[in-house]
């Protein structure tokens, strides 16, 4: 941790696992902070991660079709550097208090294990990414208290996922690009 003053703040930290099969891995992150006022903050992030994949568990809606699995290649863990920025302004109107909240993400992998039920008709291909993948996520919500115990949320959120299938590389299938949401909340007393 490093804090020279309140409106500041940095946090970095690491750490080693070991995997029976795949050896020692490391992984860092930081975390900074910067209180510009009270009422307006910002944070970035960024670091790298690694995991094993569990394929089944991660994909069990594909299983539903009777296809099978088939490994085309021992499958590597998935590694990826991640990194974003969130800005939060908390404001009043009409003496009710509101906030808004932006937030911008990018992950890269490195490694990425791929589930491919398109290339094959009988089977479930299952490989390490060769080319780019990617998700970046940008999004925006303002949350404001319109009477006493009701507060509204309203907020947006385009994600762009980007993968590569045997050397071709498209906006990855079944994601949602756009996402929005309504939300009033009654509080009782």
């Amino acid at each position: 941790n490093y804090k020279p003053n309140e409106q500041f703040a940095v946090i970095a930290g690491g750490r080693a696992d070991y995997h029976n099969e795949f050896g020692m891995f490391y992984t860092g992150r930081m975390n900074a902070k910067y209180n510009f006022t009270e009422n307006f903050i910002v944070r970035v992030a960024g670091g790298n991660s690694f995991r094993t994949a569990n394929i089944i568990a991660d994909n069990i809606g594909l299983m539903a079709d009777g296809k099978r699995l088939l490994p085309l290649e021992d499958l590597l863990p998935e590694r990826a550097w991640n990194y974003g920025i969130n800005t939060t302004y908390k404001f009043l109107i009409a003496h009710r208090e509101g906030s808004l909240n932006i937030d911008a993400y990018r992950t890269e992998f490195v490694n990425q294990v791929i589930i491919d039920p398109y290339t094959d008709r009988d089977f479930i291909q299952l490989y390490n990414l060769k080319g780019e993948s990617y998700a970046q996520s940008f999004s925006v919500a303002i949350n404001y208290n319109l009477i006493p115990q009701l507060d509204m949320r309203l907020a947006y959120k385009l994600d762009d996922v980007h993968i590569t299938y045997f050397e071709t590389e498209i906006e990855k299938p079944l994601i949602g690009r756009h996402k929005g949401l309504f939300n009033l909340g009654y509080e009782s007393i």
